[in-house]
């Protein structure tokens, strides 16, 4: 990994992180109170790919089956295309889920 992927990840993402895709913004509140973690995902860090040499982000689902994902993290820290999301609350693909944030979002969520 190049030094300007270390400087993205300390500015925006540290391994242990939990991101939110802009798709959670999107969904209603039955459907959060049935699944609160959709759409959050917790960053491990980033990978090159062998071939390309590309930097990869490496992240895992906090829903759903589990597993581990990898994007290129150019596509990860990519900002949300407006044409095709014109209602979209976030500015990025996926945010830094603030711990504060993640509290009052679970507290929401069992308010429900």
């Amino acid at each position: 990994m190049g030094k300007g992927e270390d400087s993205i990840m300390k500015n925006r993402f540290q391994p242990g992180d939990t991101a939110q895709h802009f798709k959670r913004g999107y969904l209603t509140a039955e459907e959060l109170a049935a699944e609160p973690e959709k759409y959050l995902y917790d960053i491990v860090g980033t990978a090159e790919h062998t071939e390309t040499g590309k930097p990869l982000m490496i992240y895992r689902p906090r829903y759903g089956e589990g597993g581990l994902f990898a994007r290129p993290l150019e596509m990860f820290l990519s900002e949300v295309d407006r044409e095709k999301y014109p209602d979209a609350r976030q500015r990025y693909r996926f945010e830094k889920l603030s711990s504060t944030a993640s509290a009052a979002e679970k507290s929401a969520c069992s308010e429900s």
